[in-house]
This record gives C-alpha cells, sequence and structure tokens, in this order.
C-alpha cells in the first residue's frame, strides 16, 4: 500500500492561502460574482405592507379548516355513543366556531387599518366569508355530530309532549 502525504504547513498562515485555492476538488468562488449576478428586488414598504397584511388575513382565513380537520378526527375517535368524553368534544366542536365567529371583528380588525400613515385600508370582505363559511361548516359539524348520538330533537316527539315516539319492529346491536 502506498502512503499519501500532504504537506499542511502552508496552510498556517491564514494569509497563505494560495495552496488551498490549488487544492485538488476545489472550484473556488467568487462572491463578488455571486453579488453582480443576484438581482435583489426590493419593494416599497408601503406594497410590501399591504402585501403581508393581505398573506395574514388569508392565514386568518382558513386557519378554521385546520382546527376543524382536527376536531373531525377527535370527533371519529370519541365515538357515537352518549358518554361525557364524546359529549365535551361534541361541545368543543360547536363552541369553536361560534366564538370565531362571535369575534369576527376583533379577530381581522388590526389588519383593516395600516399602521403607515397615508396608506389606504384593505377590504377584508372575501377572508372574512371564507372565516364565516369554514366556521359554519364547524358549526353543521356539531349539529351533525349532536344528531348522530340522538342529542339533538328530530322527531315530533321530542318537542310534543302527547306524541308517541316511533316505535320500531326489530332492534340491532352495534
Amino acid at each position: 500500500m502506498s502512503k499519501i502525504y500532504v504537506d499542511l504547513s502552508s496552510l498556517s498562515n491564514p494569509k497563505n492561502n494560495k495552496a488551498a485555492e490549488k487544492a485538488d476538488g476545489f472550484l473556488g468562488f467568487d462572491y463578488n460574482a455571486f453579488l453582480r449576478n443576484t438581482v435583489i428586488e426590493k419593494k416599497s414598504d408601503g406594497d410590501s405592507d399591504v402585501f403581508l397584511r393581505n398573506k395574514r388575513a388569508w392565514d386568518l382565513a382558513t386557519g378554521p379548516a385546520k382546527t376543524l380537520a382536527m376536531q373531525m378526527f377527535m370527533s371519529w375517535m370519541s365515538g357515537s355513543s352518549v358518554q361525557i368524553f364524546s359529549i365535551l368534544i361534541t361541545g368543543m366542536v360547536l363552541m369553536t366556531p361560534i366564538k370565531a365567529i362571535m369575534s369576527i371583528g376583533s379577530v381581522f380588525e388590526p389588519l383593516e387599518h395600516s399602521r403607515i400613515s397615508g396608506e389606504a385600508d384593505i377590504n377584508l370582505f372575501i377572508q372574512k366569508l371564507i372565516f364565516l363559511m369554514i366556521n359554519t361548516v364547524g358549526i353543521i359539524f356539531g349539529l351533525y355530530r349532536l344528531a348522530i348520538m340522538g342529542l339533538l330533537p328530530t322527531t315530533t316527539s321530542d318537542w310534543l309532549n302527547f306524541a308517541l315516539p316511533k316505535t320500531y319492529s326489530e332492534y340491532s346491536l352495534h
């Protein structure tokens, strides 16, 4: 076997880095050429502020969809029988969108008005509408869960005392 010998003594002086540049496999890097070829777009502060506020508004508008997916999974895991855990999960599924709809003004208020003087306010009607629609889907899902559990009054016997409940000819056990 042959031994490979590399003299590293020339690298001990940091000012003498010519040996490192000529080493095998070193392609070199010209930082100034990199900066010349890099195009950096600088937007004005007003444009970036409006862009960032719109982006944040869309994040807030679609945020409840992520929570809704998690709540659907939790509801599926809790089951459809009437137990304390499934009732608590269903209550959370119903209360979260109701609270969000009640606070829709305070959620989007910081984004509507600019902090920069002289800049126009942005219209967030579409984002608020999407936020409202996603939370309405959450309420509908919560009501669906109540109906599956049998806690939602859906027949006339649930509302009227003199109406007889529906009788079934057969029962099935799950």
